[in-house]
């Protein structure tokens, strides 16, 4: 498959027990501006969370190469 093509792509997250609420909310804009950015460009993504209110899931179509900078 060449670096061109496009696939689906699936991020699974889970947010551990004892996290320190700073450093999460540190996080979460950065994952904030990232999603922003990327939709931006005219990308589409979806996601949401889990039932269990600590995990979530993000589907996007990339490239390989978008996919490991997204990553």
């Amino acid at each position: 498959m060449s670096q061109q093509e496009t696939k689906p792509w699936a991020l699974v997250t889970n947010v551990k027990e004892n996290i320190n609420t700073q450093d999460l909310e540190h996080i979460t804009s950065h994952v904030s501006a990232l999603v922003d950015e990327w939709q931006s460009d005219g990308k589409i993504m979806w996601s949401g969370p889990f039932d269990d209110e600590s995990s979530s899931m993000a589907i996007f179509e990339a490239t390989e190469q978008e996919a490991k900078e997204f990553f």
